[in-house]
């Protein structure tokens, strides 16, 4: 069973209102017991499990990295609070690639991402859009 739920969760969890329900169900055994195995493999037999999101299968088209050139802390409040924004990081400029704040953003319509950068002018802030061209699959951490 613990090599089945392990195959299970290294192709990733059903899209669905209830993963683990649906994951339990096809393994034929109660939610409830899939949960408590799932935890007591944590640290032995799995490592961890964490979410990855496929943002073109959920319906954002639009995935920008913005590199943000601003002097107020004003523009990071409106970044992390927007929900189109998954990552938000203020860096030291370098001098060849002068920015100090960058935001990976996620649109699902163009007048979405419009208006955002519509939202965005109100602070007065130089910035570089920089959109994904392809996705690749983030490497496992050590």
């Amino acid at each position: 069973m613990i090599n089945e739920i392990k195959r299970m969760l290294a192709k990733g969890l059903p899209l669905t209102r209830d993963p683990y329900g649906d994951m339990a169900k096809s393994l034929n055994i109660d939610k409830k017991e899939l949960i408590e195995s799932i935890k007591g493999m944590l640290g032995k037999d799995i490592e961890k499990i964490r979410a990855e999101i496929n943002y073109e299968k959920i319906g954002y088209k639009i995935n920008v990295l913005m590199a943000i050139r601003s002097n107020s802390e004003e523009i990071c409040n409106f970044l992390s609070k927007s929900r189109n924004v998954t990552h938000c990081y203020e860096r030291y400029p370098d001098g060849k690639f002068n920015y100090n704040f960058f935001a990976m953003t996620h649109f699902r319509k163009r007048e979405e991402f419009e208006k955002f950068l519509s939202d965005l002018k109100k602070f007065n802030a130089e910035y570089e859009l920089l959109p994904t061209i392809k996705k690749f699959k983030r490497g496992r951490s050590p």
